[in-house]
This record gives C-alpha cells, sequence and structure tokens, in this order.
C-alpha cells in the first residue's frame, strides 16, 4: 500500500520536529509537508493530495477550529486529527463539530495517534512501528 501523506500543522518548530521524527518510525506514514500556521496548511493543502491532517488547535492567524473548517470544505476526502494541549471537553466538541475526525492530547501523542490513525484507515495495515 502506498504511504499516507500527512501534513503536520502546528507553530511550534520543536513539537513539528519531534513530531516528525516519531511518525518517520511508522510505516506507511510521510510527512508530505509542514507548516507553522493555518494560512500555510490552508495553502499545502491546495497543492498536495494529502491523505491525513495532523492539527493544533492554537495556531497564529487563522485559528486550528477555523482551519480544520476550510480544510473540510477544501479537501473532504482528507482527515483530520487535531493534536493540541488543549485538552478538554470543549475544545473536542468544537474540533468535531469543526470537521475533525478524531482529537489527541500532545501529552498522550506516541500512545494515542497510531490507534486514531488506525481507525481512519482501516485498510492501511502498515501504520505498525517499521522498527
Amino acid at each position: 500500500m502506498p504511504s499516507l501523506r500527512v501534513l503536520l500543522v502546528d507553530d511550534h518548530p520543536a513539537f513539528r520536529a519531534s513530531a516528525s521524527a516519531f511518525l518517520s518510525t511508522q510505516a506507511h506514514l510521510h510527512v508530505a509537508a509542514e507548516a507553522g500556521s493555518g494560512e500555510e496548511a490552508l495553502a499545502f493543502a491546495g497543492l498536495e493530495s494529502i491523505d491525513l491532517v495532523l492539527l493544533d488547535l492554537g495556531l497564529p492567524g487563522i485559528s486550528g477550529i477555523d482551519t480544520a473548517r476550510q480544510l473540510r470544505q477544501r479537501t473532504p476526502a482528507s482527515r483530520i486529527i487535531v493534536v493540541t494541549l488543549q485538552d478538554d471537553d470543549e475544545y473536542q466538541r468544537q474540533a468535531i463539530a469543526a470537521g475533525a475526525d478524531g482529537f489527541v492530547s500532545k501529552s498522550d501523542f506516541a500512545t494515542t495517534l497510531m490507534p486514531q490513525i488506525t481507525r481512519l484507515f482501516p485498510t492501511a495495515a502498515g501504520t505498525q512501528s517499521a522498527t
């Protein structure tokens, strides 16, 4: 199966680097692009064929919620998982209402992200660790 193309959206370069390194250890996942803002994410989403968007809520400019809403309209086939420090029910409700397919706390990123991806892409059996 071809790799799932991932757009990683977070305004903190250190988190993007860490998340990208983690994702690179996962079979069938490829970070196709990274963005530091909602505006950048929307530009990449229009240029690339993206399967999965990992989206922070706390972004400069366009909020993560508004970015999710616009991504859902522009790229309806892409799946969106919100990855954020804002780990409460209200943020989760807003994210899902905006079109997110899943919600992962940054504090639980390494343990909860892959089950979410497997749920969204059940035929991507290669989402197990490549090590």
